[in-house]
């Protein structure tokens, strides 16, 4: 069945930091959040919605500099259909016109390994130089230091990217840094349960089935999921010093992720809709 106009058709997840995808869609709205390296979450999309520009957002240099501070810029990109950025909720509410939230949910210890693995081999050294300076501190961070030093850096541009950044992106923005409070971790909670399908990296199957299930009259098919990082081979896995002290400073990330995996699974038991 082919799938309805504005509805994605093949779709890709590569999966190391949480990258917002919003969609205006007649038949299925979503504001996708998943975690990605290279390319988004939908590489491939259906035609029609590549056909006009108006629908598409430009993912240019001016976007992303009025992503890290939406509430002042972000006015001139109102009107898309499609979205697709490293932001948060507080862009999801500027430009929200029928769109929804979904994410992707990633355990916080392998994103944070993917994501070094990724700035240490994968982005040009010609592009630091046009980068905004929060994203190009870490990629420097980690092609300088070992893993174990790099997430124990104080530099306040890599912390941005490191503790709980799934959490504060979700409530507000993962651009600013915010202690978190047990009525912020709540209404993040509310959030999670009131998004009509999520991505969950380690159980890609079980979330294909609920997607299928959210959207049935979209025609899904399955996911690839993806890595974009060069010399895949070659990965060492974090020491158990390092997990322990990666959980201990995402313990929030934790606490959502594993939130969502129990949602996932309660979503799709059986005799459920």
């Amino acid at each position: 069945m082919a799938p309805p106009s504005g509805v994605p058709d093949k779709t890709t997840l590569d999966s190391a930091f949480p990258t917002i995808q919003l969609m205006k869609l007649r038949v299925a709205p979503t504001f996708l959040s998943p975690q990605s390296e290279g390319r988004r979450f939908i590489d491939q999309t259906d035609a029609r919605i590549r056909v006009s520009s108006r629908r598409y957002c430009p993912a240019n240099r001016e976007y992303a500099s009025a992503i890290s501070r939406p509430r002042q810029k972000l006015f001139r990109f109102k009107g898309y259909e499609y979205y697709a950025g490293h932001y948060g909720y507080c862009v999801f509410e500027e430009v929200n016109d029928g769109h929804a939230l979904v994410t992707n949910f990633r355990n916080p210890v392998s994103r944070i390994f993917s994501l070094y693995n990724f700035w240490r081999k994968n982005v040009p050294e010609s592009y630091l130089e046009q980068m905004l300076e929060v994203d190009a501190a870490p990629v420097r961070e980690a092609r300088t230091k070992s893993f174990s030093e790099f997430i124990r850096s104080e530099n306040p541009n890599l912390r941005l990217y490191m503790d709980n950044a799934h959490y504060r992106q979700i409530l507000d923005t993962w651009y600013v840094d915010r202690a978190p409070t047990w009525s912020d971790f709540t209404k993040v909670l509310k959030r999670i349960i009131g998004m009509k399908w999520f991505f969950v990296t380690e159980f890609s199957g079980l979330s294909q089935v609920a997607l299928r299930r959210a959207f049935p009259e979209a025609g899904f098919s399955n996911i690839p999921v993806t890595n974009e990082s060069r010399d895949k081979q070659s990965q060492d896995s974090p020491s158990g010093k390092d997990v322990i002290y990666l959980i201990r400073r995402n313990s929030v990330d934790f606490a959502i992720y594993i939130f969502a995996v129990a949602l996932l699974i309660w979503r799709i038991r059986p005799g459920s809709r």
